[in-house]
């Protein structure tokens, strides 16, 4: 068995720009929401290099948002930089929310999840983590970017 100590792009998320959470709506059409608002400090490229000399390990694991908007070029620099800075990419975790018994539109998310996962292949990712979530039940009204944050539920609030 190899045991690798991975560090996840989420820990560098205020570095990448803006992270979003898709899901699927009440009324059935995919939506995304904002949950990190930062600027873009750190090219996709760049990743390997950052958790290495960083965090000093040499195997990350990338969120499926951070491949929201990548090219063909970006994925050849993103393998070109692992391979630079002898970093593995050990995890590519793919949180679509297509948990939900949602008939309708089941074979539209798991055509997104697969092609998330042949992206995941090409970008030579040693495993792909699929979270099958349902929608959020209630989701924080839009804020301005803060540092801070929560979620309120049930009227309860939640913060990290």
């Amino acid at each position: 068995m190899k045991n690798d100590v991975r560090i996840a792009t989420f820990s560098i998320r205020h570095e990448l720009g803006p992270v979003y959470l898709g899901y699927r709506a009440p009324e059935g059409e995919y939506v995304t929401r904002r949950v990190v608002d930062a600027p873009v400090k750190l090219e996709f490229a760049a990743i390997p290099e950052r958790i290495k000399s960083g965090f000093g390990v040499t195997s990350l694991e990338l969120m499926d948002a951070n491949l929201i908007g990548t090219t063909a070029e970006d994925c050849s620099a993103f393998r070109n930089a692992l391979a630079e800075h002898g970093v593995s990419l050990g995890l590519v975790g793919a949180s679509r929310a297509a948990g939900d018994a949602d008939r309708q539109h089941r074979e539209e998310d798991l055509a997104a999840i697969e092609l998330l996962i042949d992206t995941a292949a090409e970008l030579g990712t040693e495993q792909v983590r699929v979270i099958l979530l349902p929608r959020p039940s209630c989701l924080s009204p839009p804020r301005p970017p803060s540092r801070t944050w929560s979620l309120h539920c049930a009227g309860s609030p939640l913060t990290p």
